[in-house]
């Protein structure tokens, strides 16, 4: 009997010992074709789940990841950008979620809206459009852009530890 599994099914049994005469012209015995599917048969499980494939090694230089999808990054700002994109990408991040605060004290400025303007009017910096139309500003620090980004995540459920940077 194979440890920790059913059984194997007569009918397998028998196939097996019809394609063993087959193709070398001698009958086998069941003990011989149970011992052969117990020596192969977590080979063939493991079979069953795929390749388990590692994700690809991140590109030299800047890049960052979200929740394993790796984006070269030629420009600090990036980083927001995909991380709204992302956010897109997954049904997030609308037109009626605007505008987005730049922070939760903040008053007048805005982080994403779907005009590249603050609250006062005055025009984003560093304004950038997303794959959906709607703008970010990106005229912040290096910390603040990760910060930035962390906030964004979190405010969709997403945990921010699923952002990695390398800059």
């Amino acid at each position: 009997m194979i440890k920790n599994a059913v059984s194997p099914d007569s009918l397998l049994v028998d196939l097996l010992a019809e394609t063993a005469e087959e193709v070398c012209g001698f009958k086998l015995e069941n003990d011989e074709i149970l011992g052969f599917i117990r020596s192969h048969h977590e080979k063939w499980l493991l079979s069953l789940e795929g390749p388990i494939i590692p994700p690809p090694p991140p590109p030299p230089g800047r890049w960052m990841s979200i929740d394993n999808e790796i984006y070269e990054l030629k420009y600090i700002k990036e980083i927001l950008v995909n991380t709204a994109n992302w956010l897109i990408d997954k049904g997030h991040l609308k037109h009626a979620d605007c505008p987005i605060k730049i922070s939760p004290r903040a008053k007048t400025r805005f982080l994403i809206n779907s005009t590249p303007t603050h609250l006062t009017g005055g025009k984003f910096i560093g304004e950038e459009k997303l794959k959906n139309g709607l703008y970010i500003e990106t005229h912040v620090n290096t910390k603040q852009t990760i910060e930035y980004a962390k906030r964004l995540l979190k405010k969709y459920g997403y945990d921010p530890e699923i952002l990695k940077i390398e800059y």
